[in-house]
């Protein structure tokens, strides 16, 4: 499976972020505003 190319490193991080801050969601771990 090939990876996915970003195209800026922030890009990346921010999208490794948000699948985490989506996840914690299910979980309940986590309460955001927006």
């Amino acid at each position: 499976m090939p990876k996915t190319i970003y195209q800026t490193p922030k890009e990346e991080i921010k999208s490794e972020l948000n699948a985490v801050l989506k996840i914690g969601e299910e979980k309940g771990y986590f309460i955001r505003d927006n």
